[in-house]
């Protein structure tokens, strides 16, 4: 969508991707109505200042019909709700609704590299640009990430490669916008408030594709379920698999912690590395895909995997004490992320420390391996009760009071090969400020074990 000289767009909340969208927009000399729901104290007044003096209009406080109509275009930020009822009336008044992946698709510097899932997406965007940096790329990480993409457009450097991580709420709203290289890595349940069910999830997923071009790359999941049936809808572009079976273009060696490129025969041995365990693998082969695309070379590629540290609270080990490994896995805010960080552990090994508030999770699909891996679950937090329903019978259940207690209780029943593993399928709200703050206290009780 291209943004002419005075034309008249309205934001539609202020946070970090808001405010450096209405920053891209008065650079291309649009006139901005900027709306956010709190208050104005907690901006940069001299920004504020600053912005006004070039003609920006904000309200604070909240959102109103009267104010935003004034623009032709509402830029709704990932967090608004599209079923919200201003947006309803805005766009029956014949508003156009975008989100930021629209507003700048014409304008992003090319190859662009998006990934999306429910798991994995932020770690794969990581990799691959380290890997891309590591072999003399000049890259913007950003996205959902946490950069917003309109810094890149704002930025004066002249990159190689943009790698985006990109979310389901951004797809919904992404226009024209269109990767030369789209990696969808899986889909389980989350985020159904907002689509309404699975497969309204999946189409919004699918709109990575929706305007690629023939030449364009569509990396994929063949385990996944969801992934799989979607093949058929990318027959007008060039599609890659990664898995385990010999028709992947990039098939995993779980036992020998390898990758290997098919077509090319080239293999890529992951053993002894951060990235050696189940979900490591799955996301290194979608990496190594992307990267050997672009024309990274196989040593370079395998120097970077070699070299790469996962982002924190990410299965991360966290210590080994008494014969027993501790792993913050902190980020799991969902049932399929739990799961992946159980299909690598041995059986009936683990302490399982789960629990948090409710996202609407279907948390019986966890069964099947809290039944086989799990030897105790420790359940904290809000949702205790409902996951504690979805999975009775499976394995020994007790309830902790706090994090320490959860800790405590893992510690006094683990013995020499078990695994204390904080995989919480839910988010942190209830308890702690974020997820992240949830694992830095995990750490530090962990730390302290044994004082």
């Amino acid at each position: 969508m291209k943004i002419e000289a005075n034309r008249r767009v309205g934001v539609l909340g202020l946070g970090i991707s808001g405010m450096s969208g209405l920053r891209y927009l008065v650079s291309k000399g649009a006139k901005v109505f900027a709306s956010d729901h709190g208050s104005r104290d907690r901006y940069d007044q001299q920004e504020l200042s600053e912005l006004t003096g070039k003609g920006v209009e904000f309200e604070f406080d909240g959102h109103s019909f009267d104010f935003l109509q004034e623009a032709e275009i509402i830029l709704a930020g990932p967090g608004v709700p599209l079923s919200s009822p201003l947006i309803s009336r805005l766009q029956d008044s014949g508003k156009k609704i975008v989100g930021e992946l629209a507003l700048v698709a014409e304008e992003l510097a090319r190859p662009v590299i998006a990934v999306t899932g429910t798991n994995g997406k932020t770690t794969v965007t990581d990799l691959l640009d380290m890997v891309l940096s590591h072999g003399g790329m000049k890259t913007f990480k950003g996205g959902n990430i946490g950069t917003p993409v309109y810094d890149s457009c704002l930025n004066t450097e002249a990159y190689d490669a943009l790698v985006l991580e990109v979310s389901s709420f951004q797809l919904d709203l992404a226009g024209e916008f269109r990767p030369d290289i789209g990696i969808w890595l899986n889909l389980t349940p989350d985020h159904l408030d907002r689509h309404g069910s699975m497969d309204g999830y999946r189409d919004a997923k699918m709109k990575l594709f929706r305007h690629q071009h023939e030449n364009d790359l569509a990396i994929l999941n063949d385990e996944d379920p969801w992934c799989r049936r979607s093949y058929s809808e990318l027959k007008d572009r060039t599609v890659k698999s990664f898995g385990f079976g010999k028709g992947c273009s990039a098939m995993i060696d779980p036992a020998a912690k390898t990758v290997t490129l098919t077509q090319e025969k080239e293999t890529y041995r992951l053993q002894s590395t951060r990235l050696e365990t189940l979900t490591g693998l799955m996301n290194s082969a979608a990496t190594i895909l992307a990267a050997r695309h672009l024309g990274c070379k196989q040593e370079t590629v395998q120097e970077a995997l070699e070299k790469y540290r996962p982002l924190r609270h990410r299965i991360e080990f966290v210590r080994e004490l008494n014969g027993v490994r501790y792993y913050d896995d902190s980020k799991a805010t969902n049932s399929g992320a739990v799961l992946a960080a159980l299909s690598g552990t041995a059986d009936k090994s683990v302490h399982l420390i789960a629990g948090g508030r409710d996202k609407g999770d279907d948390y019986t699909l966890m069964r099947d391996l809290v039944s086989t891996k799990v030897k105790q679950l420790i359940l904290i937090g809000e949702a205790a009760d409902l996951i504690g329903g979805a999975l009775e019978g499976c394995t020994d259940m007790t309830r902790a009071v706090s994090m320490e207690d959860a800790v405590i209780k893992a510690y006094e029943k683990s013995v020499a090969g078990d695994v204390v593993l904080l995989s919480p399928a839910c988010a942190s709200f209830d308890m702690f400020k974020n997820y992240g703050e949830r694992g830095q206290v995990f750490i530090d009780v962990v730390h302290g074990l044994g004082e």
